[in-house]
């Protein structure tokens, strides 16, 4: 027996000889038995093959890539491709034609969004044919485009996907299937939770609501239709309990999180909006935090603490004498009566107020010029009280400080990136381009990082071993809870060293489980923190190192070692065609101007073989190039044999 469940009101679903019972929330009346035919042992498959009876469209939620894959995969196969049911082995959804030309086109699209197709790229593309696609981080931002697009104008029916297409993309749909409710989790999920333990657990319920928010497409259905599966009576129960009537969970500030508290504090005082103690405990008292928090007291000793941090890195710099830590009472008493004695003298209405309270636009405008007004006229009757503050601390950017800031990176990260640098220029090691990648590979922008498997350990320690020497950022202890984010570090920085080193997406897919989509999103995030680590060498005056870090990011951005660097100058020339220039000898801007235009027409086509000559101050028509048949250079047909 499953279950099917949508809202408040209970209905049944029969399928062959299993019933089904669902839920559904609506505002009218629907039949309360709804037949589905049994087509196929899963369930999915049998819901997915009703709403393509239906014409409708559906969005499958997995809990993972895998799983969304496979499921595309498994609802592909159940559509025929026939040309009619008497030519179908069995009765299942038959595709038109029109519908098979527009299907094509699409699958064409994204089987050729990269220059040379990976495996997931032919498995998509099968998919597509049929009018089913999956969607998830590992796939291209074409591929993602091709399959939303197609989707809002009714041509894909059913997307298998992973829980971010619930996220922030207005796709909605007829029906959502929440596949999985339950999602394997690494160890601690938040300070808040009682269950840190790894294994499988259920989602958040503020998650189950982004995806069955999906259900319902206004402009073209009066209803919507979000649909979980269980399989047994306790599982059913335990759903309606969590998820049908359960309460969301508590949202959280994102200023108690210490990277973004870091950066938050350090951008406010770079900008000049806050330079005081005074001014500091001010703005932050009026946050969500500490109006979550409640407790002010507790709250300045963490925001100290970044101080004394910031201060550390060489980010800020004091100015003058901090009466907090000169006081001769107990430290958090003294604390205690400073914090006090601020918002108490500045308080208007500092009350935390929500969104909901300010009902109107107006009252809004009111409210903020008038607290404004009235906070002016109290500040200039305590100027004389605050004179005798003058020489009370005060907080100012350094230079270094300014531009971590411009560079939004995490002020722990830049510091970390300046010690590893500072290591290279005391020549403590010998720095080669996997130096500085696992040094942004140990960046808390990176996570997630790339997990060592157990089968990969020896390998992983055996590289690591051979190559300490030339690593930057020092080694934890094995013992410390570091040292697993170390390792990960050290095979990210792997993997971009395979990708300088030319190893296409299909090498990196087969060898670290890494999808074009993810490999995209890594190599912008890598390209970010290169650009950072050379904007602070500037500064630090770390020449040599400087230009290391410039090549070794155009070698990022193309993927390919340092000898093609000078052919990469000229465009329209990327790895491939720079390779194949680079093989047959020409190897610099030189040796294409003394390149004949026929040989280079035979190695990279007519039409960019004449703007290359272009680009060297040659002018070349294409009607004076001629290529004999079956003579260009590089891959031909196996037909010319």
């Amino acid at each position: 027996m499953f279950w099917y469940y949508y809202g408040e009101k209970q209905y049944f679903v029969e399928t062959g000889t299993k019933l089904f019972k669902f839920n559904l929330i609506c505002r009218f009346s629907m039949p309360k038995i709804i037949t589905i035919k049994e087509l196929a042992d899963d369930p999915t498959i049998n819901l997915v093959l009703d709403t393509l009876e239906r014409n409708k469209q559906a969005i499958i939620f997995c809990n993972s890539k895998r799983s969304a894959e496979k499921c595309a995969e498994d609802s592909s196969r159940k559509i025929n491709t026939a040309t009619s049911l008497s030519d179908s082995k069995k009765k299942t959804i038959i595709l038109s034609e029109s519908e098979k030309k527009q299907l094509s086109e699409l699958s064409d699209e994204a089987l050729h969004a990269l220059s040379k197709p990976t495996k997931q790229c032919e498995r998509l593309a099968e998919c597509l044919k049929k009018g089913v696609a999956y969607h998830h981080a590992g796939l291209v931002y074409e591929q993602k485009s091709i399959i939303e697009e197609a989707f809002r104008k009714n041509i894909i029916k059913i997307i298998c996907a992973t829980p971010t297409l619930a996220l922030g993309v207005s796709l909605p749909a007829f029906r959502v299937i929440i596949k999985d409710l339950r999602r394997y989790y690494h160890g601690k999920i938040g300070a808040d939770n009682e269950n840190n333990e790894r294994g499988m657990r259920y989602i958040p319920v503020l998650e189950y609501h982004q995806m069955a928010g999906r259900a319902g497409r206004p402009e073209h259905s009066k209803i919507g239709e979000a649909i979980t599966l269980a399989s047994t009576e306790a599982e059913k129960q335990k759903i309606n309990e969590v998820f049908i009537n359960g309460e969301p969970e508590n949202i959280y500030s994102k200023l108690g999180v210490e990277p973004v508290l870091r950066s938050c504090l350090l951008s406010l005082i770079a900008t000049n909006f806050v330079t005081t103690k005074e001014q500091i405990l001010l703005f932050f008292n009026k946050t969500f935090w500490a109006h979550q928090f409640g407790d002010m007291y507790h709250l300045t000793k963490i925001i100290d603490k970044v101080l004394g941090m910031l201060e550390e890195f060489g980010f800020i710099e004091i100015i003058g004498q901090d009466k907090l830590y000169n006081q001769q009472e107990s430290r958090y008493n003294s604390k205690t009566v400073y914090v006090d004695e601020i918002l108490n003298k500045n308080t208007i209405n500092e009350e935390f107020t929500s969104a909901a309270e300010l009902f109107s636009a107006e009252k809004a405008n009111n409210l903020f010029f008038d607290e404004k007004k009235e906070r002016s006229n109290k500040s200039r009757k305590r100027s004389d009280d605050f004179k005798e503050r003058s020489d009370e601390i005060k907080y100012a950017a350094t230079l270094l400080g300014k531009r971590v800031s411009e560079l939004y990176i995490d002020p722990l990260t830049a510091h970390e990136i300046i010690l590893a640098m500072e290591r290279a220029q005391d020549k403590r090691v010998l720095p080669i381009p996997l130096s500085f990648l696992h040094m942004i590979s140990c960046a808390l922008e990176l996570r997630p990082k790339l997990n060592v498997r157990t089968k990969e350990i020896d390998d992983i320690m055996q590289k690591l071993v051979e190559l300490e020497g030339s690593l930057i950022v020092l080694e934890p202890s094995q013992y410390e809870p570091e040292y697993d984010n170390y390792i990960n570090s050290f095979k990210t920085s792997l993997f971009f060293q395979d990708w300088i080193d030319e190893m296409d997406e299909e090498y990196l897919l087969e060898k670290y489980d890494i999808r074009p989509g993810e490999i995209k999103v890594k190599l912008d995030i890598a390209d970010w923190l290169i650009y950072s680590a050379a904007e602070m060498c500037k500064l630090l005056a770390y020449q040599n190192m400087l230009a290391e870090l410039n090549k070794l990011r155009t070698r990022l951005k193309y993927g390919t070692k340092e000898e093609l660097l000078a052919l990469l100058k000229l465009e329209n020339i990327g790895r491939v065609r720079a390779r194949k220039l680079y093989s047959h000898g020409i190897k610099d801007v030189g040796d294409v101007k003394k390149a004949n235009i026929v040989t280079l027409a035979q190695l990279i086509g007519k039409s960019v073989a004449i703007n290359i000559k272009e680009q060297v101050g040659e002018k070349v028509k294409k009607e004076d190039i001629e290529i004999k048949e079956n003579k260009r250079k590089g891959q031909i047909s196996l037909m010319d044999y």
